[in-house]
């Protein structure tokens, strides 16, 4: 009985830590969405968005999130029976090299917060060029990224 009630408040804590990792998701978005748009510095941002932003392993995992998009999107599609990925299937080599060059740019810790911020709002927005069918698009948004990690 008494191991029971050990793990039902060990599952009851976990789940406490999912839902508050999870609301602090939340929070970042907005603070995110603002710094990548430029309408607002870094230094106005809670400590914890700055923090996570110039966090070694929080870049390296958002570059290792793009480098899975692009090789993902360099799969070659043999049946149809499995449904494709999310990330545009049809990207050619160039804008592949490109998303491959903005995660290498997105690690060097001289990189600004404001381009790590766009690369993860590109990559947790669905409707981003990441997910589109433009690769026009997506080139775009990459500049953009390059252009704002100086």
């Amino acid at each position: 009985m008494a191991s029971a009630i050990v793990v039902a408040l060990a599952v009851a804590a976990a789940l406490a830590v999912a839902i508050l990792v999870y609301r602090a998701g939340e929070r970042r978005g907005p603070h995110l969405e603002a710094l990548a748009s430029g309408e607002v510095s870094v230094e106005s941002l809670p400590e914890a968005v700055q923090l996570r932003l110039a966090s070694v392993r929080h870049r390296a995992g958002l570059a290792n999130a793009l480098r899975k998009a692009a090789k993902d999107a360099a799969k070659v599609r043999r049946t149809k029976i499995i449904p494709n990925p999310a990330v545009n299937p049809y990207m050619n080599p160039a804008v592949r090299d490109e998303i491959l060059r903005v995660a290498d740019l997105i690690v060097v810790p001289t990189t600004t917060a404001r381009a790590v911020a766009m690369a993860e709002v590109m990559l947790g927005d669905g409707r981003s060029p990441l997910y589109g069918e433009s690769g026009r698009d997506l080139l775009a948004a990459l500049a953009a990224i390059s252009d704002a990690s100086s």
